[in-house]
């Protein structure tokens, strides 16, 4: 039995997001150029293939605790989510991990923030390719989980059930860290429908682009940002009142699996052992840092991927 962590390196678009400046190890230098709130429905999301990635997976070489290459394992058998016995008062009851969190139904979905305690609201806005949209409507554990960028339609703050209970997880590991809030950038972004025909030329660029991702969305081949299953993380505000920042704190080793990183500083260490731990416990499918690539350089992208039996972070 080999114990593993798969590392990949994703092209998750999040590029609308990143400030126009180098990110070299150990952070980076400059001011980030302020994001007005409709940026977030501009970016580019590049699309996940799951197919690419399961024959990707399957073909890698995984090394073994002593460092020798092995063929890759047979495919993952479904995980099984423990219980906690009523004599365990001291246990919290533990969240599905992400292949089980997806399967739930909707309702069961819904039953399950009721039982963890998670406070929310269904969206008065259409929320297309989302199967449970919700709004968190307080924090969770005690942690306030929320958007930088507030708005007064909170389309980028809506999110599947099934992401809202991975983040009660989320919620847990980050207070145990002596968090207070967890800031991000966006979790759903819906695609633009335009109707009609679209104009020649570069005006109608943007039409042409916006309906070819809403047909391959209809097939089912779009990010899970559309699905409003990811949530692009940058800012932790802690007990003493300090904001820790990707941007200036994460210490990049560029394509290096982080969590065989060795941080230096105490806020490093803190954004690796939080990562690390998630996903040690499988709360994502897809877990993205700033040692992926450039597009990530500034955030985490973590993700819930429909019917994936495999956990990867890079």
């Amino acid at each position: 039995m080999y114990r593993f962590t798969i590392g990949v390196l994703l092209l998750v678009g999040c590029t609308g997001l990143m400030p126009r400046m180098g990110a070299g190890s150990g952070g980076a230098s400059g001011v980030e150029p302020e994001h007005e709130p409709q940026d977030l429905d501009e970016e580019e999301d590049v699309h996940e293939d799951p197919d690419a990635i399961a024959a990707f997976i399957s073909g890698l070489e995984l090394e073994s605790d002593g460092g020798i290459p092995q063929p890759a394992p047979p495919p993952v058998e479904e995980a099984v989510v423990e219980t906690v016995q009523p004599d365990q008062p001291d246990q919290q009851e533990p969240v599905p991990v992400a292949f089980e969190n997806w399967k739930q139904t909707d309702e069961q979905c819904m039953e399950a923030l009721a039982r963890f305690g998670v406070k929310t609201r269904i969206p008065d806005f259409d929320t297309p390719f989302v199967n449970a949209p919700v709004l968190l409507d307080g924090p969770i554990e005690g942690v306030e989980i929320r958007p930088r960028w507030p708005r007064s339609q909170r389309v980028n703050a809506v999110m599947d059930c099934r992401l809202a209970l991975a983040l009660v997880n989320l919620a847990r590991e980050a207070k145990r860290h002596g968090v207070t809030q967890v800031l991000f950038y966006s979790t759903y972004r819906p695609i633009k429908v335009h109707d009609g025909p679209c104009a020649r030329g570069k005006k109608g660029r943007a039409c042409r682009a916006a309906k070819k991702a809403y047909k391959k969305a209809q097939k089912g081949k779009m990010s899970q940002h559309r699905r409003a299953l990811a949530i692009d993380i940058r800012w932790f505000v802690m007990e003493d009142g300090e904001t820790i920042d990707l941007l200036e704190a994460y210490e990049r080793h560029s394509k290096k699996p982080p969590c065989k990183d060795e941080p230096e500083t105490s806020s490093g260490r803190f954004l690796k052992e939080f990562a690390c731990a998630l996903h040690e416990a499988k709360t994502f499918n897809v877990m993205l840092t700033p040692n992926a690539n450039k597009a990530h350089h500034n955030h985490f992208h973590f993700d819930i991927t429909p019917d994936a039996k495999w956990y990867i972070i890079r």
